[in-house]
């Protein structure tokens, strides 16, 4: 596997003090005055926080005992209706 190189160095876009883009000078071919190269600072990646484990819940249910139940009865139209419900 061949080393990939970073580029620290990358070319943009010349601009003059008002703000313009400067450009090309006609009589100096071999340099180009519309853009200049500046210095790329390489920051490493920060990592990514380690997920949560969701803890393991048991497939099998528990029986539960009597003192574990919560009774609330209903009484509609001469009918009672029990919910029962586990703590």
């Amino acid at each position: 596997m061949a080393k990939v190189k970073k580029k620290t160095t990358t070319r943009k876009r010349a601009r003059t003090a008002k703000g313009r883009y400067k450009a090309d000078n006609p009589a100096t071919p071999d340099v180009n005055e519309a853009y200049e190269t500046t210095k790329v600072t390489i920051k490493k990646a920060a990592k990514k926080p380690a997920a949560r484990k969701k803890p393991k819940i048991d497939p099998t249910p528990q029986p539960l005992s009597v003192a574990d139940w919560i009774f609330v009865g209903l009484f509609i139209a001469g009918v009672i209706y029990l919910l029962i419900e586990a703590n």
